[in-house]
């Protein structure tokens, strides 16, 4: 199969439900092509839900919860080639899953998919993971989120479906630059998790063929979100302003270290303050005088936030896509050179 998203190898013999791969981070996805009408999926995981389609469009559709240890066989798919797709839907901020593999009878495999020419990832917080994106009410209870988020229907792969692009989706609810929401977890930011194959290990990610064209980074809200309390590093919010400004630059510079035909694309909404918004057209600006010419700040368009905790609604999420998809194809140069400067 082709597998998509940061995840950590496991030895073992999927046969006998081992081995596999864990995952952390929100949006992995999983393809394959079988003959036959027959197939099995395999999951050890007791946090996520998983929607498996056939056939893509209008295939076959299931949505799976929770699926524990077990497999789940997919029959009377009728003769002939399949295509099968396994996406990770829902968050798992503070534990990690397991997906065992596709399985299909001895001789019916066929090569996976090759992973599409376009690559590009989106880092951010709850409103990129899609956070409560499928509720109609503001007011939802904790155990309601697993059936209530979708990180396939976020704005992130809703614009890589667009333009043909595999996709990334390194975000965690409540996270920040330097400060998270309401100052939890001092010191575990996005800038410290990010480099990991999954957040709450050290390990780093394996070196991959990911190679991003285009990164797209929403991140500042929970930095600014809550009041600052006693105890935390901060003065005042001036004092605030201007480490949320280094932390971003320097994270930028790692992101560029590590991804140096990117293109990278801050997305920022008005709403959220003074303070976050100034910060942001200061980062832009200081990269810029600093020679950093593949970079840019996109004012994105007000939402209504009216899915769960006041979070970005199915609406919102395409009208902040649709953005991102209009600024991109303003400038089709973005994809043409970062494939130059990846040396394709």
């Amino acid at each position: 199969m082709t597998l998509i998203g940061r995840t950590l190898s496991e030895p073992g013999n999927p046969a006998e439900g081992e081995g596999g791969f864990r995952h952390q981070w929100p949006g992995v996805y999983a393809t394959g092509r079988f003959d036959g009408d027959t197939v099995v999926i395999g999951f050890d995981d007791g946090l996520n839900r998983y929607r498996i389609a056939v056939d893509g469009e209008p295939g076959p559709v299931i949505v799976v919860n929770r699926p524990g240890r077990r497999s789940i066989r997919l029959a009377g798919l009728g003769p002939g080639a399949h295509l099968i797709r396994i996406d990770k839907i829902s968050e798992s901020p503070d534990a990690s899953g397991r997906f065992i593999g596709i399985g299909v009878p001895e001789g019916h495999g066929r090569p996976p998919p090759a992973p599409l020419d376009r690559q590009i990832e989106f880092i951010g917080d709850s409103d990129t993971v899609g956070y409560g994106n499928l509720s109609l009410d503001r007011d939802c209870a904790p155990e309601d989120l697993l059936g209530l988020t979708d990180t396939r229907e976020a704005f992130g792969p809703r614009v890589a479906r667009h333009f043909h692009a595999d996709y990334e989706t390194m975000a965690q609810s409540g996270i920040g630059v330097v400060r998270n929401y309401d100052g939890a977890l001092p010191g575990r930011t996005i800038p410290l998790i990010y480099p990991r194959a999954l957040p709450d290990e050290a390990a780093p990610k394996a070196g991959d063929r990911w190679a991003p064209d285009i990164i797209v980074l929403a991140l500042g809200s929970n930095d600014f979100a809550t009041p600052l309390t006693e105890g935390e590093r901060w003065a005042d919010n001036d004092d605030l302003r201007t480490d949320f400004q280094a932390g971003y630059v320097e994270f930028l510079k790692a992101i560029r270290r590590a991804h140096p035909g990117a293109y990278l694309l801050l997305g920022a909404w008005e709403q959220y303050g003074p303070d976050y918004m100034l910060a942001h057209q200061a980062i832009v600006r200081d990269l810029k005088a600093q020679g950093e010419a593949r970079v840019d700040l996109i004012i994105l368009p007000q939402m209504d936030r009216s899915a769960c905790d006041w979070h970005p609604s199915l609406s919102d999420h395409e009208t902040v896509a649709q953005a991102l998809i209009d600024y991109i194809e303003a400038r089709p140069g973005m994809w043409d050179d970062a494939a130059e400067a990846k040396g394709h």
